[in-house]
């Protein structure tokens, strides 16, 4: 695939994902919230570099149908097919799609490759979020991840305050990286639309999920050809 097309589907799975964020659940119709039915779309563009990828892999399974007894939509991360991401942070951001659920608490917790517990915490779930999605990050209280190595998150759901074996739970890899001086350099003078595609190419997953939904606007908002017609292809004449 040239790179021209690969940023034309990259950008058209952005603009899937931002059109589904903006749309109801309908939980009388399916038991899977509209970002979810186009997050394999997003997920399936993004490849990451795999020289570095942990020895030990699982897939992001969980119990009950992925969400708590009572909740009538199910709950998912925003992980790419592969299961694994790069970050630059030593305390990145992971997001979820919750869109309604009786439980009030998660708990994440990091593993090292060797199967080692690094850091742990209980973090709330927010009554409502304005971008369809809710970011959980560990407190910097606790150990943040390092550069070059391999970690296992698990984010448990707690669906009656405290951890079960029948709570839906999700897991997946992370590895922190430092980015090269060139892609350091690169993302200092692009544009946010462009550093969405750097990320993405370079394979930055959880930096680039972070960077698409705290600037949705300049999405929504760009002029760039591309955007414009994944735009009026996805919402039709009610283009802002």
């Amino acid at each position: 695939m040239t790179k021209s097309a690969r940023t034309q589907k990259f950008l058209l799975a952005v603009g899937l994902m931002l059109t589904a964020l903006t749309l109801p659940a309908q939980a009388e119709q399916t038991n899977l919230s509209p970002i979810q039915s186009v997050l394999s779309a997003f997920s399936s563009v993004f490849r990451p570099p795999n020289d570095e990828a942990p020895q030990r892999t699982v897939p992001a399974g969980s119990r009950d149908e992925a969400r708590c007894s009572g909740d009538s939509i199910s709950m998912q991360p925003l992980t790419p097919e592969v299961n694994d991401g790069l970050t630059t942070e030593e305390n990145p951001v992971l997001w979820m799609d919750i869109p309604s659920t009786r439980a009030q608490e998660v708990l994440l917790v990091y593993k090292t490759e060797a199967g080692y517990e690094h850091a742990r915490s209980q973090l709330r779930i927010p009554e409502s979020t304005a971008q369809g999605a809710i970011a959980f990050q560990l407190p910097e209280t606790v150990p943040g991840l390092s550069v070059g190595q391999n970690y296992q998150w698990t984010i448990s759901v707690l669906c009656d305050g405290y951890l079960s074996p029948y709570d839906p739970f999700f897991s997946g890899w992370i590895r922190r990286e430092q980015p090269s001086s060139e892609i350091t350099q690169a993302l200092a003078s692009a544009s946010i639309i462009d550093q969405a595609e750097i990320l993405e190419r370079t394979g930055y997953w959880y930096d680039l999920v972070t960077l698409i939904l705290e600037n949705q606007e300049a999405f929504r908002d760009s002029q760039q050809p591309e955007v414009v017609s994944i735009r009026e292809a996805v919402l039709g004449n009610n283009v802002p």
